[in-house]
């Protein structure tokens, strides 16, 4: 202790003898170190240690469970590499650590080396196995091991081996059928999974890139039943309800949202749509309502033999967009501890939200007609017109209806709904009652005048076929997830048909239905404007508005703008048809926002973990409702064991591992190991203090194959090792191991099995 009158010369001292002491001690402790690492690398090179007698056989349960590790480290990545491909795991869409090109190539690089590790381990495994039934049968096998299969431990992993003399004659060699197939039926599966070890382990370690990783979802529900949501016919009292009726020019022109579940609020949207595509036949057109941003799926003729329309029902679309949001929070709010917290990592615009539902799916044909006195047939149904044909499920080539027609005198263009009757005469003169869902007459005067013009005939065709919707991207719903849908089950193509392969064909399997459709219900979905008579009503407006009465002077032949006219009609059906059920399910809001928060969702941890493992059901409305699962995928890395290929390679890998982990329990059992002569020169050195015995069946045992040997029956010479007595065999002399070659050898001269714990010079 320092005391308060210590001089500061002496303090000095004090301190410098402090770190003296402090000096001598490290310095000890240095060189102590020193010389254990020196001991250390001594022990573990040998460099200038002389060999001292070694235990061949020595029963430990240490040295057997370190003598299986090779086994338990094989079987541990195999373990893991089933674990993550069998159960599933998703990275990412880049794999973890930094991020770049050069990284991610890094990362595969050192996905690969690892792969060819565990190669390794597997090979060492299998040599280990291998090795332990070669010296079970040099020790203590009654007839030996033939001279072929020697060497077998430092071969099996080349093929050429396999098909060798050696291998052949060696496997020859045994005296019994049971030693013949274990060791030829073990060494061939050996090679076998040295060979395809290392491909099965890049496959199953190396990650590849997935667009279809299951990332959740839930099940929710429609109010409503089938044949509310559905309908197999259309009529007056499925156009949205009362304050549908007879709407003005004003709601036709305004998105109100307040009744957007009436069958004709999705006009003036469309009607935009229309009005900037001109006569263009582009194939996709997204509508933007507010609420949903849709896009329908067109097929227009020219590309096909009928134009094809397919919508987005807007109930299920509006709940499915619901679900969408709440998977979203979900995501947004799991715990970095969560199995399916990389989810976030995904590829955004490869996330894709579906349910499986009736998709609005119609089908438009036009042919042209031209009259040349309209005043004639003056809102009369006095004139029977051709209107193409189309069949429920079959086709019929070149035959049309015979429908009776209702027209009218006007400079404008004018559209009429015309009756469908329950039976038609066919242009061949039959008679069917396979009808379609509605017929529309068009007419487009020549401009200037009133009582000439050209007459389209149409024929609409409306179903619900069993379909995906599908919506994307899944995560700011506000920007980017647009809505589409594609039908399940379509009829295979006809051949021979120019345009027909790519239709969506109907198959009569369950999976569509036709839909009738009354004149009230069509007249509601496109109804007169003002106080018109001559058939002035939306749909004609909207085809003025495109330049349709060609008062531009654009359209040299109607029959170039009849796949666009085809194309306005199959849309407008099909969006009416869309909105079946919207009312009950989102279509009465009264703002944008209320349609997105239809299904109660507390976010809660629990209910987060339950929508990202695709368990959570959405409560169900009062009254009658329907079911619907809507699930999510995403894009990225993943590990995932789900085609041949990767079953073949678990198999190798379960393979090995069932022969190591019954090895393991056979070694720990006897807990009797042995290391020597797992190298080919341990053998070398074995073979070269050893000798041939003069025994009289061995005198000429290798007779002129010092230089090798092309003789192959020599491959089936026994070989064993054992001990001999260095001085007279007494039991106090050393005793070295001997190999020995020929029948009986053991027996000869003395020798005897070798024991356990026993070392041996």
């Amino acid at each position: 202790m320092i005391s308060k009158h210590t001089s500061p010369s002496e303090l000095t001292k004090r301190i410098h003898n402090k770190f003296k002491s402090y000096g001598r001690g490290i310095r000890n402790v240095s060189r102590k170190l020193s010389d254990a690492i020196g001991k250390f690398s001594k022990h573990l090179w040998r460099g200038d240690v002389d060999e001292e007698k070694k235990v061949v056989l020595e029963k430990s349960f240490k040295h057997a469970l370190s003598r299986c590790l090779v086994h338990l480290l094989a079987v541990s990545g195999t373990t893991t590499l089933a674990y993550f491909n069998l159960a599933g795991y998703f990275i990412g869409s880049q794999m973890q650590g930094l991020t770049g090109g050069v990284y991610q190539a890094l990362d595969t690089l050192c996905l690969q080396v690892t792969a060819k590790l565990l190669e390794l381990l597997i090979v060492a495994s299998l040599g280990t196995i291998l090795m332990d039934m070669l010296r079970h049968e040099l020790l203590f096998g009654r007839e030996g091991l033939p001279l072929g299969i020697l060497t077998s431990k430092q071969q099996f992993t080349e093929l050429l081996y396999l098909i060798s003399p050696q291998f052949r004659f060696g496997l020859g060699g045994f005296a019994t059928r049971r030693k013949r197939l274990l060791f030829g039926l073990f060494i061939t599966t050996s090679s076998l999974i040295a060979l395809f070890a290392g491909p099965s382990a890049a496959l199953l370690l190396i990650p590849t890139q997935r667009s279809n990783w299951p990332a959740g979802g839930a099940s929710f529900w429609l109010a409503g039943d089938d044949d509310f949501l559905w309908p197999s016919k259309l009529g007056a009292l499925s156009i949205g309800g009362s304050g549908c009726e007879n709407p003005t020019v004003q709601n036709l022109s305004t998105e109100a949202l307040n009744s957007s579940g009436c069958i004709w609020a999705g006009y003036s949207s469309l009607a935009e749509a229309f009005k900037q595509r001109h006569f263009n036949d582009e194939i996709d057109l997204i509508v933007d309502d507010g609420v949903l941003k849709r896009n329908f799926i067109i097929r227009p003729k020219g590309e096909v033999a009928e134009t094809w329309v397919l919508a987005i029902h807007m109930a299920v679309g509006v709940l499915s967009k619901n679900v969408a949001g709440a998977w979203y929070l979900a995501l947004k709010g799991i715990s970095a501890s969560s199995w399916r917290h990389t989810l976030q990592y995904r590829i955004r615009n490869e996330t894709i939200g579906s349910v499986e539902s009736w998709v609005p799916a119609v089908r438009a044909d036009c042919s042209i007609n031209d009259i040349s006195d309209l005043f004639f047939y003056n809102n009369s149904s006095g004139i029977e017109l051709e209107y193409p044909d189309l069949p429920e499920y079959n086709f019929r080539l070149n035959l049309s209806y015979w429908i009776e027609t209702t027209l009218s005198v006007s400079s404008n263009v004018s559209t009429h709904w015309q009756r469908v009757p329950g039976a038609a005469r066919l242009s061949d003169n039959s008679n069917t009652t396979d009808v379609p869902s509605a017929f529309l007459s068009v007419q487009m005067p020549y401009y200037g005048t009133n009582n000439t013009g050209t007459t389209f005939t149409c024929s609409v065709d409306a179903r619900w076929a069993m379909g995906i919707y599908s919506g994307g991207t899944v995560g700011d719903l506000d920007e980017d997830y647009v809505q589409t849908a594609t039908i399940q089950n379509t009829r295979s193509k006809i051949p021979n048909l120019a345009g027909y392969q790519y239709n969506f064909l109907p198959v009569n399997d369950g999976s569509w239905r036709r839909v009738q459709i009354d004149t009230d219900w069509l007249n509601t979905l496109t109804p007169l404007l003002g106080n018109s008579t001559s058939g002035w009503t939306s749909l004609a407006a909207l085809l003025t508005y495109m330049g349709m009465d060609n008062s531009t002077g654009m359209i040299v032949d109607y029959s170039d703008v009849t796949g666009v006219l085809e194309t306005i009609i199959a849309t407008l059906v099909a969006d009416g048809m869309s909105r079946q059920g919207y009312t009950a399910n989102g279509g009465s809001s009264t703002h944008f926002s209320d349609a997105l928060t239809l299904l109660p969702w507390d976010n809660s941890v629990s209910s987060q973990q339950s929508l990202l493992a695709g368990k959570y059901t959405f409560p169900p409305p009062a009254g009658s409702a329907t079911p619907l699962k809507w699930s999510v995928v995403v894009g990225g890395y993943a590990y995932r064991a789900d085609s041949l290929a990767y079953y073949l390679a678990l198999t190798v890998l379960f393979l090995h591992a069932a022969l190591a982990l019954g090895h393991t329990v056979y070694v720990l059992r006897k807990r009797v190991c042995c290391t020597a002569w797992d190298s080919i020169v341990e053998l070398i050195v074995l073979t070269a203090k050893s000798s041939i015995l003069k025994a009289p069946s061995a005198i000429d045992l290798f007779e002129n194959a010092s230089a090798g040997i092309e003789r192959y029956r020599k491959m089936g010479t026994k070989v064993r090792i054992g001990a001999s007595s260095t001085s007279g065999g007494t039991t106090t002399s050393q005793k070295d191991v001997k190999i020995l070659f020929g029948d009986g050898a053991l027996a000869a001269a003395g020798y005897q099995e070798l024991e356990i714990n026993k070392a041996y010079g």
